[in-house]
């Protein structure tokens, strides 16, 4: 069996201000809409901050570079008067600001522009540029090996035990002690990058009237071949040529191609397992991740029932006029989305009236998995930094300040009431949110696995084994690398 790599929310902690994860169902639905005050919380929120690291740097300008992702808020500064999300961000920096005598700036760059931004600060031996980099998961590890990052366990003002810190995520993508960066409450991404699946509601009466998904969904019988079937009914020639075009039919589900992949996390097959010392050992294709692969290939991907860039018939035509897997669904030509929670943003002005559950799961006695997207943005400190404890001080205020507020906001006010549209969906999302998964490998990029598989789904490549057949010794050689880069 190989190892689980799951990821245990701390949604409900978050919400009920708590420091323990408490429950996997909000009973109303509900929200506080009002804006979050950074000193707000129960006795023990209040102890958790207690020991919070302290200083005073005469109005020194701290600067953030963020990377851009067109699916997720990387907002660190916030504003007056605006969204809740918005507004807990800059009551959050106004309170680190007074407290340590500081002043937040932010700057956006994307990637490769910043692996260079890095590399240049780190080859001029300066700190004079950025105190951190919110950078995507995929790039830090190469980066860290070329000497760029800072190991963020050495930093004494970190405390990795406290629950604004995402251990569980943080241990489930580095290898060794050490850790280069960091996911938690002070920035949102997290939770933007965890897939759900959206169903339309008026299409499912068509299809199935009888159907209830979110009972579906709750009751643990969400499979891949009840979606399958589901996808199936749902499929139609509507302009009667006898074949399936994204730009006029109708399908069973929108997926961009690059997600297809996922289906492997919501199996939790894996392509490498932990030995004894939790180092990473290759293991290759078994049979549930040749099953798992075909399954995809032959009836998810299918482009009689799937619109998807790249396999659909028509596609790059209707793609040149606007069209996408997006607008497919948006314009009530699809049944299931399937995306990162945060890539809602773009359906919930499409007056679609959708629900929210989890991602399918192979078969009812397996457990639900959340995809996790391995791209995700997280918070790294470069090697050269003259001043860690100063920088260490910071990030541990801001990261403590948003338990409960920032991260809380984000929740409610962006997933809750701007991408889900009812009740019952929100304690959907909450069941999916306690479920992540991810896989070290494509974090790593392991000599760009993660690339080579979607290339694969893309191009309905059924044959998995010799795919990893040539892949095996470049995997096992990166993996070798950064183990000895480890100090293990």
């Amino acid at each position: 069996m190989k190892n689980s790599i799951r990821i245990v929310s701390l949604l409900l902690s978050l919400l009920m201000f708590t420091s323990a994860f408490v429950s996997c169902k909000k009973e109303d639905g509900g929200a506080d809409t009002g804006t979050n005050n950074v000193s707000a919380g129960t006795q023990a929120d209040v102890d958790l901050l207690a020991d919070l690291p302290t200083g005073s740097y005469g109005g020194y300008e701290f600067r953030i570079m963020t990377t851009s992702h067109n699916w997720a808020i990387t907002d660190m500064t916030g504003g007056i008067g605006t969204d809740q999300f918005s507004q807990a961000t800059y009551e959050r920096n106004v309170y680190v600001s007074e407290k340590l005598g500081i002043k937040i700036t932010q700057e956006e760059g994307s990637g490769g522009d910043l692996d260079n931004l890095i590399r240049i600060q780190v080859q001029a031996g300066t700190d004079e540029d950025y105190d951190v980099f919110w950078h995507a998961l995929s790039r830090v590890h190469t980066l860290s090996q070329e000497g760029c990052m800072y190991d963020l366990t050495a930093v004494d003002e970190i405390n990795l035990s406290k629950p604004w810190w995402y251990s569980e995520f943080n241990d489930a993508v580095h290898i060794s002690q050490k850790r280069y960066a960091l996911v938690g409450s002070i920035n949102s991404v997290y939770y933007a990058a965890i897939n759900l699946c959206a169903f339309n509601k008026s299409f499912l009466e068509q299809v199935d009237k009888d159907i209830d998904l979110f009972e579906v969904y709750t009751s643990g019988k969400w499979t891949w071949e009840t979606m399958y079937q589901l996808m199936t009914k749902a499929s139609q020639d509507v302009d009667g040529d006898g074949e399936r075009k994204a730009a006029d039919d109708k399908f069973g589900l929108a997926i961009h191609s690059n997600n297809l992949q996922n289906f492997l996390l919501s199996a939790n097959e894996l392509i490498t397992e932990k030995d004894k010392d939790g180092l990473p050992v290759y293991v290759g294709p078994d049979e549930g991740y040749i099953n798992t692969w075909e399954y995809v290939v032959d009836k998810i991907s299918d482009p009689n029932l799937a619109c998807i860039p790249g396999i659909t018939n028509g596609y790059s035509e209707y793609s040149s006029k606007g069209g996408s897997y997006l607008t497919a669904f948006n314009g009530n030509r699809a049944l299931f989305l399937l995306q990162g929670a945060g890539s809602f943003a773009k359906n919930r002005d499409s007056g679609v009236d959708y629900g929210l559950i989890g991602f399918p799961k192979p078969d009812e006695s397996s457990e639900y998995y959340s995809p996790i997207y391995y791209g995700l943005s997280a918070m790294c400190i470069p090697s050269v930094t003259k001043d860690i404890h100063r920088t260490g001080t910071i990030v541990e205020n801001l990261c403590a300040y948003s338990y409960g507020t920032v991260d809380k906001a984000y929740i409610e006010s962006v997933l809750y009431y701007k991408y889900a549209k009812d009740g019952t969906s929100v304690e959907c999302i909450e069941k999916a949110f306690a479920c992540g998964n991810v896989d070290i490998a494509w974090v790593c990029s392991w000599a760009k696995i993660g690339g080579t598989i979607q290339s694969a789904f893309q191009k309905r490549n059924k044959d998995v084994v010799s795919l990893f057949k040539g892949e095996e010794d470049k995997i096992k050689s990166a993996i070798e690398k950064m183990i000895i880069f480890s100090g293990r």
